[in-house]
């Protein structure tokens, strides 16, 4: 199937490679016109500079417009994730906080999250969390503060 096809380009090609060259006598030379010795002129370089600022400003007004129609999620007071735990390479497990006391516990994979359980009570505080994890980053860096030479 592959030779056929191959055969089949070849000779469907090779009449209008063989064509051109075989009148090739007929046809009058064209002169072309050498190329100009300064490539770089200011006109290019300004025209260079002004397409450039209007991709970056057309960027920035998407990324505008984004957000003001709500494709960028923003940042939520009243819903937070109060901690995690990776279970392996793309699955984890969530606690996140919705109002002031609702929480929910979620499983989390590549294609899918799970609703695992719900805690109308706090389980854990949002503020204590952030707080032991401080402690434990200072304590790592205390650590290898004290292992440096």
């Amino acid at each position: 199937m592959r030779l056929r096809l191959c055969a089949l380009l070849a000779f469907s090609v090779l009449p209008l490679v063989a064509v051109p060259a075989a009148g090739a006598d007929s046809i009058p030379a064209k002169t072309v016109e050498p190329l100009s010795r300064e490539l770089v002129t200011p006109e290019s370089v300004l025209q260079l500079l002004v397409g450039l600022g209007v991709v970056v400003a057309a960027i920035f007004l998407v990324a505008w417009l984004l957000r003001r129609v709500g494709a960028v999620p923003m940042n939520n007071d009243r819903l937070k994730v109060v901690a995690g735990l990776a279970l392996g390479q793309r699955e984890r497990v969530l606690l996140v906080q919705v109002g002031d006391a609702h929480q929910v516990l979620l499983g989390v994979t590549q294609g899918k999250i799970s609703k695992l359980c719900e805690f109308d009570a706090p389980v854990v505080e949002a503020e204590v969390a952030s707080n032991e994890f401080a402690q434990r980053l200072r304590g790592a860096l205390k650590v290898q503060g004290n292992k440096a030479p």
